[in-house]
């Protein structure tokens, strides 16, 4: 079966809310393609918030389809928003981006090469950014002795008493709610 990347990645995604879990070994071998496509599609689904990749499998998150509706939610208009806020970010600032699936759109639109320091409570926030080479990125969430964190179910962000306390020592600049 030979499929386009996109149709592929639905093919995935389809498959994964059937069977709940991937293994990237038996899917490259059903699919006809290489384990490193797979692997490759895996990453890109968990940083665009679909499911979470680790270790060459492929699990749903907890609110798997809330997520994915959010995400398939007005895709233009949180591409405009992103893009018009990443454009008004400077070199040498401090950003909190929140969760949700416009500010992890913000987080993809910012320059690749833009030396700013992240504040953020959202993994995929956070994934998206870390392959920006200067950008400093914290997250924050539960620190030790303290509760451990829990993901807010429609956003994917962590969410804690205390997870301002990350944000308490910083000279924010720009904030993303």
């Amino acid at each position: 079966m030979l499929l386009l990347k996109e149709e592929r990645q639905q093919f995935i995604l389809d498959l994964l809310i059937e069977e709940g879990k991937l293994i990237a070994t038996e899917l490259s071998s059903r699919l006809n393609v290489s384990e490193d496509t797979i692997r490759r599609d895996f990453r890109e689904l968990d940083m665009m918030g679909y499911c979470i990749a680790c270790m060459g499998s492929l699990s749903q998150r907890l609110c798997f389809g809330e997520a994915r509706e959010k995400f398939d939610q007005a895709p233009e208009a949180k591409t405009a928003i992103a893009c018009t806020a990443a454009r008004l970010v400077r070199c040498g600032q401090v950003i909190i981006i929140d969760g949700g699936t416009t500010n992890l759109k913000f987080a993809q639109n910012l320059p690749f090469d833009l030396k700013v320091t992240v504040i953020t409570n959202s993994p995929p926030g956070a994934l998206a950014l870390s392959f920006h080479p200067h950008t400093e990125v914290k997250c924050t969430g539960s620190y030790p002795g303290r509760p451990v964190f829990h993901r807010c179910t429609h956003t994917e962000a962590l969410t804690a008493p205390d997870v301002l306390l990350g944000y308490e020592q910083q000279e924010l600049t720009v904030i993303s709610l």
